[in-house]
């Protein structure tokens, strides 16, 4: 009797042991899907990370990692609803991963659900961070509130703005006719934006139109032409700015390096 005792003990110690080898084996197996579809995700490639991320999810579907990569992925491919439905599921785990918070507040911003954005940021530790300012701004923006859109982005440090962010900041305070601080935001702005094709646009043509500076407008359409070589878009707001200052000469000359691609695009 003892001898069986013995025998079944060492059974179940063997199955305990095997069982929990399997497990070990299972979770290695879920975390290299991982891994690889963190790769190809790194590499673009993203219908190759979902197939791995698939079999990662079968093996572990609480692993907050993996739910945040999916959720990344499916915002990539441009599907909101289920890139929120596993960054959701990843926030029940930990509803307070900053990063989980961040994406989140975006992407509601981006769906219109504005709502749902502001009470999302409730779950940071530090919700009047200057990112969820920002989106707040944006949001205020979009609700036609140019007032409290304005306070917002005064509170910000320019350089922890966005260009898309940067241009609707310039464009509100033309609509509040705040020309002497539009001035001061642009010569504050341009170190960290001078080589963002789109707002060096903008900020040429704010010269030009709104303050009379031609000449400067033309100074750093020219510099960025020179630091990065031949640009239509770059080129074709140089040739309407020598237009308007009455050079049409000049303007012919710069047009002519226009692309016949971007001509064609001009004309229809």
């Amino acid at each position: 009797m003892k001898n069986n005792s013995i025998k079944i003990s060492i059974l179940l110690l063997i199955l305990v042991f095997f069982i929990s080898c399997s497990k070990v084996k299972i979770n290695k197996e879920g975390d290299y899907a991982l891994l690889r579809g963190i790769n190809f995700s790194q590499q673009g490639n993203y219908e190759k990370a979902m197939e791995e991320y698939q079999k990662s999810f079968d093996i572990n579907p609480q692993n907050i990692i993996l739910l945040k990569e999916m959720g990344y992925t499916y915002y990539q491919f441009g599907n909101y609803k289920k890139a929120e439905e596993y960054w959701l599921m990843a926030l029940s785990i930990d509803n307070k991963d900053e990063n989980l918070i961040k994406n989140l507040v975006t992407l509601y911003y981006e769906m219109g659900e504005y709502s749902k954005s502001r009470e999302i940021i409730k779950n940071s530790y530090n919700p009047k961070a200057a990112y969820y300012k920002k989106i707040d701004a944006l949001i205020n923006y979009r609700e036609n509130k140019l007032e409290e859109s304005y306070k917002l982005f005064k509170e910000i440090n320019v350089e922890e703005l966005d260009e898309k962010s940067i241009l609707i900041y310039f464009e509100i305070l033309k609509k509040l006719n705040k020309k002497e601080e539009l001035y001061y935001l642009l010569k504050s702005s341009y170190p960290y934006f001078s080589k963002d094709k789109r707002y060096l646009i903008e900020y040429s043509k704010i010269l030009s139109n709104d303050y009379q500076l031609n000449d400067e407008s033309e100074k750093v359409l020219l510099n960025y032409l020179i630091e990065n070589g031949n640009d239509d878009e770059i080129l074709l707001q140089l040739s309407m700015l020598y237009l308007k200052m009455g050079k049409k000469d000049k303007s012919d000359q710069v047009f002519k390096l226009i692309s016949e691609k971007e001509i064609f695009n001009l004309n229809y």
